[in-house]
């Protein structure tokens, strides 16, 4: 391979992997997402986010909510532990909050089409956390088939002598694909 086809092979692997990226639904909170301008972004409704809250720690997410409709949020942890959750709108003071001794701290909140934000908080303790929030989604596309058939027609054969490895979520094999649209088979 000389180096002009090495460098579009990269090219092309960083824009599938950015492209892939920008559409997954986020499973794990990252920092540094300490303030709302650094709020971690692609939450999908009904999809656990894993995360952790330390000392002097706080999380924040964005929500883009398309269309009128109840926000419910789970925020479960450690029953040693005492967390807080904050939903704000675009801008402004919470529209909703779970300021109890509870776990999962939980609350729902009317909403309108919007980018809200929601703010988790440590009142005592340190640790885990799942998050898991609802919400109305739109025209997003369905997750894939369970069973991992994608409907895609036949699987090409494999030779005797390659090896063949999933990497990354099997469930997150299946895309939409749609007639004209394309698609890349990488091998």
């Amino acid at each position: 391979m000389n180096i002009k086809q090495h460098i579009q092979t990269i090219s092309l692997a960083g824009f599938l992997l950015a492209s892939s990226a920008a559409q997954a639904c986020l499973t794990s909170e990252s920092e540094s997402n300490n303030n709302e301008s650094e709020a971690n972004t692609g939450i999908c409704s009904d999809t656990i986010v894993e995360g952790n809250l330390r000392r002097n720690d706080i999380d924040w997410f964005e929500l883009q909510i398309s269309e009128a409709g109840t926000i419910n949020i789970s925020l479960d942890h450690n029953s040693r532990d005492d967390y807080d959750w904050y939903l704000y709108q675009d801008s402004g003071s919470a529209v909703s909050q779970a300021e109890t001794s509870n776990y999962p701290e939980t609350g729902s909140y009317q909403a309108q089409p919007g980018t809200y934000y929601l703010k988790l908080a440590r009142y005592k303790g340190s640790g885990w956390y799942d998050l898991n929030v609802t919400f109305p989604e739109g025209g997003t596309p369905p997750p894939p088939p369970p069973s991992g058939d994608c409907d895609y027609g036949s699987r090409p054969s494999k030779s005797g002598s390659l090896q063949a490895y999933v990497l990354g979520n099997s469930a997150d094999s299946c895309g939409d694909l749609t007639e004209g649209n394309g698609a890349v088979l990488l091998m």
